[in-house]
């Protein structure tokens, strides 16, 4: 009803990509048990955490420099390829160097674990670049497409290493990276191949694009529904039982933040490509209220349907998740509101306000903590993260009114 065209095509492509990450997240469980899924999700997650910080915004950047150029968005790919090379040679040397320098080589995992484990670096950051390029041309098919193929081809050889007695923690370290080499070398083709037009000087600089990653990667990065500072507490302040209790509670709170990601990834090239103002605020109203229509009706038809799903899906010992679960999805509602409006101030021209706001996010969280959660409860963390989602949603949309209503002269970015 909500989502058509490209926006379901990017929902759907979002909620199976996730589906395939847990499956193979499952057979890692099963085959290298506690200690070592653990060690295999470090040494995935750091570097993909040192990308999505470290990448300083390139691919964000990118989308919209794309989005904006009409003459020659082929000079804006070649100043995003630099600026990577550039950026890679950086966060390969500094892992590198922490990894070995610090992390248990020789202990929890072998120096060959390590070197793979600093590889991924480079799959990662060329995947989010050849996407950004896609997403910024509205290639959607071929977007979703490149965001598709990893985690299928992770999750497939995943299950033949399973089925063939070799999930080694080294085994599945090389898949990943083959899997996302793969996907990243499939996406490239994508993107050559659509022969992007390089006529005329390029509006943009390597500059400007830079600047613009800059301002906009904290907001890309949410002290919440990436980092999961909520969940970190429970575990460092409670005990096992209460972590299990939140984990599940959590597990219903992803869908409203895919509707969010569906329709701002669809609606920002189409806001920064727009040909006037009175153009791009329109898509930008336009996508605003069906986004958050859309976000309010996923949310409202889970927190009914929380009762039933938690014991259906998890058993009645789970049961205490319920009320937790209905906070934190309210909180998903204004936190995925966030993660919307971040997008579409991207689009126009304003990354630093979806970065601004989660500052803010972090902040009232941390200081919820100390109100609602002392002593420690789940409700309490729980409560923190809700406080820290209405604060940040709250400004960036009084920001974006702010903006609508400058004169021209002052609400205009440098193009």
């Amino acid at each position: 009803m909500f989502a058509r065209g490209p926006s379901a095509l990017t929902l759907a492509t979002t909620v199976v990509s996730q589906g395939l990450l847990v499956v193979s997240g499952i057979i890692a469980a099963r085959a290298l048990g506690v200690e070592g899924r653990g060690t295999l999700a470090l040494l995935w997650l750091v570097p993909l955490s040192i990308v999505l910080l470290g990448g300083i915004g390139i691919p964000q950047a990118t989308t919209y420099y794309v989005a904006r150029e009409k003459r020659n968005p082929a000079a804006v790919v070649a100043m995003s390829v630099k600026l990577t090379i550039a950026i890679a040679a950086v966060l390969l040397v500094a892992y590198g160097t922490g990894l070995f320098l610090i992390g248990d080589v020789g202990g929890d995992f072998s120096s060959t674990d390590a070197l793979l484990s600093i590889c991924l670096i480079l799959p990662f950051l060329w995947l989010n670049l050849g996407i950004a390029v896609l997403l910024g041309m509205e290639s959607f098919a071929a977007f979703n497409l490149g965001r598709f193929i990893a985690p299928l081809l992770y999750a497939l050889s995943t299950a033949v290493l399973l089925a063939a007695g070799g999930a080694t923690l080294t085994a599945l370290l090389a898949a990943s990276l083959a899997s996302f080499a793969v996907g990243a070398i499939i996406t490239w083709i994508l993107v050559l191949r659509r022969n992007l037009p390089g006529q005329g000087p390029a509006d943009t600089n390597s500059r400007k694009i830079a600047s613009f990653g800059l301002r906009g990667v904290v907001g890309s990065t949410s002290t919440i529904t990436d980092v999961r500072a909520d969940q970190l507490l429970v575990g460092a302040l409670m005990d096992a039982r209460a972590l299990g209790i939140y984990v599940v509670a959590i597990a219903f709170s992803n869908l409203p933040r895919f509707v969010a990601q569906s329709f701002g990834s669809v609606a920002f090239p189409r806001i920064a490509s727009a040909d006037s103002e009175a153009a791009r605020w329109a898509t930008t109203i336009r996508a605003a209220r069906i986004g958050v229509l859309a976000i309010a009706a996923f949310t409202a038809a889970l927190i009914v349907a929380l009762p039933v799903l938690i014991p259906l899906l998890f058993g009645d010992e789970f049961r205490d998740a319920i009320g937790v679960g209905r906070i934190l999805l309210v909180a998903a509602f204004f936190l995925s509101t966030h993660r919307l409006l971040t997008e579409l101030a991207r689009g126009l021209g304003h990354p630093g306000y979806g970065s601004i706001t989660e500052v803010l996010n972090g902040l009232v969280f941390f200081a919820g903590v100390l109100v609602f959660a002392t002593p420690a409860s789940e409700n309490g963390i729980a409560l923190a993260v809700l406080a820290g989602g209405i604060a940040s949603s709250l400004l960036l949309s009084l920001l974006l009114i702010r903006l609508k209503r400058l004169p021209l002269d002052e609400g205009r970015v440098e193009r």
